[in-house]
């Protein structure tokens, strides 16, 4: 089982789980927060995938601390969440948009690049949902603004 795997896996998970709580938190966004919830559910399915069939990565291609940290705010967040904090609508945005500009900028799935097929095409396209969330994620910002 590899490592990166379960992290990037980790990962996921806690930014569907955010999301899903941005949905219930934030109703009249419920149909915005599900959709991007729902993707991230299928990326950790990929990633679920990827470990049955033993796909090959690159291990040593990704920053291990960064993705940690990215987890460790994400849960973090929705702890605070759960535990009462306050956050506005705004706030949730803004706090998903680092989250997705993040996994963006870290290359979080570059260690997938050696691999073609499916592997690639999948991998293709969680970027571009990933893109699309951050796109998704500045336009509703905007119009908060």
């Amino acid at each position: 089982m590899s490592y990166i795997i379960q992290l990037l896996k980790e990962n996921e998970q806690a930014v569907c789980d955010l999301y899903e709580l941005f949905a219930k938190k934030f109703p009249i966004y419920r149909v915005f927060w599900k959709s991007i919830a729902d993707d991230e559910r299928l990326h950790v399915q990929f990633l679920e995938y990827t470990e049955r069939k033993k796909i090959k990565v690159n291990e040593g291609i990704l920053n291990i601390k960064q993705v940690k940290n990215t987890i460790d705010h994400v849960r973090g967040l929705h702890e605070r969440i759960m535990s009462g904090e306050e956050l506005t609508i705004l706030q949730a945005v803004k706090e998903a948009i680092n989250v997705e500009n993040s996994i963006v900028e870290m290359n979080f799935f570059k260690p997938f690049e050696l691999n073609t097929g499916y592997v690639h095409q999948s991998i293709e396209k969680i970027k571009e949902e990933t893109k699309g969330h951050y796109k998704k994620l500045k336009m509703l910002k905007d119009s908060l603004s």
